[in-house]
């Protein structure tokens, strides 16, 4: 199996257990300040993991747009939306 697709199957997988485990949180802390702690603490873990391997020099301005364009959209409204099914 190649590695792209065993990290393809992987990521899937934790995307699908983070939502049967945050439902208890979900339901606490409502939706939107749930995805908004969760989003906090992955910037943490990006930010650290691009300092430490130097991923943030290969980012160019207009990348580093389209990637909050797409974090905006894609992430924290089609998560929010999710999380608030969930509950």
């Amino acid at each position: 199996m190649y590695i792209a697709e065993f990290c393809a199957l992987g990521a899937a997988f934790c995307w699908s257990f983070g939502g049967l485990i945050s439902t208890n949180p979900v339901r606490t802390l409502g939706a939107i300040t749930f995805n908004r702690l969760r989003m906090c603490l992955v910037f943490v873990m990006l930010a650290g993991m691009a300092c430490v391997t130097g991923g943030w020099q290969t980012l160019t301005l207009r990348d580093g747009v389209l990637l909050m364009v797409s974090a905006m959209i894609g992430i924290f409204l089609g998560d929010t939306s999710f999380y608030a099914a969930l509950k």
